[in-house]
């Protein structure tokens, strides 16, 4: 959050150590990185937030340059993905038929957990710390348990958990977004009114004392600390408009680099709907060409459907981690992906057989 707490501390009318003992008293856990300890000491000692503006400049600038080469981030992961996931797997499950293809299931394990690894290390330089997700509370994870103790059939029982843990995970985004909304909705309510400021809360029916409340997301419960404090301190409407314009800039950023990193969920859509075409064929063909137990001079092993099925969970659960990354900057909200993940996986798992029967006649 330095980005934000830049703003705060060059918008505050307070000086820097007073302010930030103010944030500490409304709850706020602040942790100062080396760079910026040593601003805010400049500027308590030369009494100027001069130093404080230009590392907030600085670091604006900084993050449109970081957004401005995501693309190029992007297809790096895209190529990683497409090369740990889906290219050496298939390539390594062919062999496998004719070799042992007991390692179908430990390689996928394997390539599964080298992608998710690889990918979410990747996407940390893709999303700057300030736009990352909070951790979601550990009991929306709770429905994925019920796979484990599944009277349904294996893959039955994966599915329905991860749908499960999807609608929990999408009521928790919505609350989110819902919280989103009303704090952005005050904030440009108070800023129309900034000559007025308590007007505008009287209006929005908010009292001063509530602004630091946990109602609203952690970014603007920073920016509405720093609101109060212009309020009780006697800010004027210049104040007040400094503080709109590195708000509503550091908000234009994130709404660009959200709409930059939403081509991962196509990307993934496309990767998972590979992945299950791919499996299934290599199942369709053991099937076919096992019944004779040659296949020319090779012999062709048997390959247990479950083994496959299990590939596939693993798959969506990597790329559901490393999608989760780039959309959210916090892998922990794969359980919003993993079901459509799973959905598009088995449909095209399933409809293999229909398509393999149409164009290749067997």
């Amino acid at each position: 959050m330095k980005i934000p707490l830049l703003i705060v501390f060059y918008t505050s009318p307070l000086p820097p150590l007073i302010t930030l003992r103010r944030l500490k008293e409304l709850g706020f856990d602040i942790r100062l990185d080396h760079e910026l300890t040593n601003v805010i000491k400049e500027a308590q000692l030369t009494g100027s937030k001069e130093p404080i503006r230009r590392l907030l400049e600085n670091e604006i600038d900084r993050l449109d340059a970081r957004i401005e080469t995501a693309d190029y981030a992007l297809t790096q992961i895209y190529s990683l993905v497409s090369t740990t996931l889906i290219i050496v797997p298939l390539m390594v499950f062919s062999i496998s038929l004719f070799t042992a293809p007991r390692l179908i299931l430990p390689s996928s394990i394997f390539f599964s957990a080298v992608s998710a690894l690889l990918g979410v290390a990747s996407s940390t330089r893709l999303i700057p710390r300030e736009m990352r997700e909070e951790n979601p509370p550990p009991i929306y994870y709770a429905p994925l348990t019920l796979s484990l103790f599944s009277l349904l059939s294996w893959d039955l029982g994966i599915l329905v958990a991860t749908l499960i843990s999807a609608v929990f995970f999408y009521r928790f985004i919505l609350l989110k977004q819902m919280r989103q909304r009303e704090g952005e909705g005050l904030f440009n309510r108070i800023m129309n009114y900034a000559f007025n400021p308590s007007f505008a809360l009287r209006e929005s029916g908010v009292k001063l004392s509530d602004l630091a409340s946990r109602r609203f997301p952690e970014f603007y419960r920073l920016i509405f600390s720093t609101v109060s404090l212009l309020m009780v301190f006697g800010g004027g409407i210049e104040d007040f408009k400094r503080l709109e314009e590195y708000v509503s800039r550091f908000q234009r950023l994130k709404r660009r680099l959200r709409i930059k990193v939403s081509t991962m969920l196509v990307f993934s859509l496309i990767s998972m709907g590979i992945l299950g075409f791919g499996l299934g064929f290599i199942l369709y063909f053991n099937k076919i060409f096992s019944n004779a137990g040659f296949m020319g001079s090779f012999l062709l092993y048997t390959v247990d459907p479950i083994e496959i099925k299990a590939s596939l969970t693993a798959f969506s659960l990597a790329l559901s981690l490393v999608t989760a990354s780039v959309m959210h900057g916090n892998p922990l909200y794969f359980p919003i992906y993993l079901a459509f993940f799973n959905v598009v996986g088995l449909l095209f798992f399933n409809a293999t057989p229909l398509l393999a029967r149409s164009f290749l006649g067997v």
